[in-house]
């Protein structure tokens, strides 16, 4: 009688550990669930943001295209110290667009619109 209730005590803390483990797996598999979703919805915040900003520079481009009362590119209102992606002032380190005289950052301007940057020709995005 003592072995059967010694046995059942046995199968009851096994049972017991299972379910303990079960609950730390079900928690474990919820915390990365909840990483993962975290993750996403930064990854479309950030992309929403960038179509936001990128929606503002071309709105900001035409509204200034329509300004200069559909003249010539070289009518384009172009803040003379200000880079034209950050608007923060620069000093030296710029670099010109040859088509519209847009000045921008060096730092500001992505690989994608480099032209030959020895020669020093540059055509911007906006061009």
């Amino acid at each position: 009688m003592a072995e059967k209730k010694a046995q059942k005590e046995e199968e009851e803390k096994a049972k017991e550990k299972r379910k303990e483990e079960r609950i730390q797996k079900r928690k474990h598999r919820d915390e990365q669930k909840q990483r993962k979703k975290a993750e996403l919805d930064a990854k479309r915040r950030k992309k929403a943001d960038e179509r936001h900003r990128k929606r503002e520079m071309r709105e900001r481009l035409l509204q200034t295209l329509e300004d200069s009362d559909g003249g010539s590119e070289d009518e384009i209102q172009v803040s003379v110290n200000n880079c034209y992606q950050c608007e923060k002032p620069y000093t030296s380190d710029f670099i010109e667009c040859s088509n519209c005289s847009r000045r921008f950052h060096i730092t500001c301007i992505s690989d994608d619109y480099m032209g030959n940057v020895d020669g020093l020709e540059f055509e911007c995005k906006f061009c």
